[in-house]
């Protein structure tokens, strides 16, 4: 049988017999609301920027051809692996602004960020 504390100790503040209360705490709720919102971003950035990186790909791709250098040999003067090149060609591989920054001069192009 389980125990019940008839005479509970006065330092406590919930005494043994009594149930947990479980309040809904502010704290939690925002964290919550904060998860939500950061899943609809990541599907959101999902879905437009699969976009994006496929366009920036399919343009480094053929600028890089046009110049007539293999994958291997751009690869090498970006100072990348031609695996990496050839998922960013794909639209798959992740870029940084500097990575854009070094395609960009090495292909003879102007790099041009703008969010409108």
């Amino acid at each position: 049988m389980g125990k019940t504390n008839p005479d509970p100790r006065p330092d406590r503040r919930v005494p043994y017999n009594q149930p947990i209360r479980i309040y809904d705490d502010p704290y939690s709720r925002g964290m919550r609301e904060r998860r939500l919102v950061r899943e609809e971003l990541r599907q959101g950035l999902r879905s437009g920027l699969g976009d994006v990186e496929s366009r920036v790909g399919r343009s480094i791709s053929e600028r890089r051809e046009g110049a007539g250098l293999s994958v291997a040999e751009f690869a090498q003067r970006i100072d990348i692996s031609s695996a990496r090149l050839k998922k960013i060609e794909a639209g798959k591989g992740k870029l940084t602004v500097n990575l854009l920054q070094r395609i960009a001069s090495e292909l003879g192009c102007t790099l041009i960020i703008a969010i409108v």
